[in-house]
């Protein structure tokens, strides 16, 4: 899929569809939910990454790794959003901004939310009132992947859009507003988590591809068939083709 955010978007949807089934998903709904435009050596990854959120993916066989995804180590260098210079400028910018906010409670923003609901309320002096939640709220998933500084403005798109859509839910709920807070910050943690289960998952499937054509060429005295190869490694020839084209892309970059 050419598009990384709606396949991420994607991801997420069927999470929220395998809540409402028990935690399982059966192999031709994802396929259907995909239709066309992932390959069946791309699906294998999104089995394995769902199987890893506790999601039984019925008719999938699910062979054993050296590690689930939660146990990826995230390395800071990767993330690419911003570099760190940026993010501590940006964090000490947040940081002045709360020195000058007030301590707000639960109910004093529920009655600013009504007040902006009846216009009485400025939307700018709403969005200071809950700033210094969400900031504490982002600074709670510091270093799992995802700049502190992402996190808050994920925070501030999240709040901004319950504004515009479910007002009157947030006005009746305050509790809920903060859920949906939460819920979209961990949004972003898990789709970062997905691009590097690939990107690892990926790097590690081509790294034994190169060795086992080493040593088959080595007994073999030529280069090994795409067959060959695939039967050695227990895929596909699709999916050996794919982990090939990737190892391409990865030289052409470099």
């Amino acid at each position: 899929m050419e598009d990384k955010e709606q396949f991420l978007s994607s991801i997420q949807d069927l999470i929220q569809i395998a809540k409402t089934q028990d935690n399982q998903l059966h192999i031709d709904e994802i396929k259907s939910y995909f239709h066309d435009m992932l390959e069946e050596s791309k699906l294998q990854f999104v089995y394995s990454y769902l199987t890893g959120q506790q999601i039984q993916v019925v008719g999938y066989d699910s062979q054993p790794t050296e590690s689930s995804i939660e146990e990826i180590e995230v390395n800071p260098q990767e993330v690419k959003v911003l570099n760190q210079q940026e993010e501590d400028s940006l964090i000490q910018f947040y940081l002045s901004e709360l020195a000058n906010i007030p301590d707000y409670s639960k109910e004093e923003q529920k009655q600013a939310l009504l007040q902006y609901a009846d216009h009485k309320k400025d939307k700018n002096q709403l969005v200071e009132m809950f700033l210094k939640d969400i900031v504490k709220m982002a600074q709670k998933h510091e270093n799992q992947g995802v700049l502190v500084g992402d996190l808050i403005q994920e925070g501030n798109i999240a709040f901004l859009t319950i504004l515009e859509e479910n007002l009157s839910q947030a006005c009746d709920n305050i509790d809920w507003l903060f859920c949906k807070l939460e819920e979209a910050m961990k949004a972003t943690l898990d789709s970062q988590k997905m691009q590097n289960y690939i990107g690892q998952t990926l790097a590690k499937k081509a790294n034994d591809l190169d060795v086992i054509a080493q040593r088959l060429a080595k007994e073999l005295e030529r280069e090994a068939t795409k067959e060959e190869l695939a039967k050695a490694m227990g895929v596909s020839e699709e999916e050996i083709e794919e982990i090939m084209k990737i190892s391409l892309d990865a030289i052409s970059v470099d």
